[in-house]
């Protein structure tokens, strides 16, 4: 089984400066039940506390995966969200100025969309997007969104 890793940094390595080096906090490990290619693929700090957005393989399928932990390590809470018989693939996480996470992501067939979780990791709602690549995305202060993508 493997397990995924979360490290905080305390102090960011400096290139070129003697005797400076990266001190690790913590690390923790989320140990879910799968068998895949599970990974965490971004990261933001809110309010004193890590919250990472990845995937994990459930039930056959790539599911999102979203956790939070405290600055000392202590996981939160941990939720996954799914469409069935569609692999998910997130890799960017904003926070909304309602407190709500905004997540970036594919499916497998292609499609972008941006899920919506309120500030315990519960699904609110998701948007597919029209586009074959998104590349970036800002929250604004409504909840809506800008993306910066590419679409033929």
């Amino acid at each position: 089984m493997k397990k995924l890793l979360l490290i905080l940094l305390l102090q960011v390595f400096a290139f070129g400066l003697a005797g400076q080096s990266a001190t690790k906090g913590w690390e923790t490990f989320y140990s879910g039940n799968s068998g895949g290619e599970d990974r965490i693929e971004d990261v933001l700090i809110d309010n004193n506390q890590v919250v990472s957005v990845g995937r994990l393989y459930k039930n056959a399928d790539e599911t999102l995966l979203i956790t939070k932990h405290s600055l000392t390590g202590q996981q939160l809470w941990a939720k996954s969200w799914a469409i069935t018989g569609l692999d998910l693939y997130p890799y960017y996480i904003q926070k909304g100025i309602n407190g709500n996470y905004y997540v970036l992501g594919y499916g497998d067939s292609g499609e972008h969309f941006i899920v919506q979780f309120d500030t315990n990791g519960n699904f609110v709602e998701v948007k597919v997007l029209q586009l074959q690549t998104a590349n970036d995305f800002k929250v604004l202060a409504d909840g809506s969104f800008i993306v910066a993508g590419e679409n033929n």
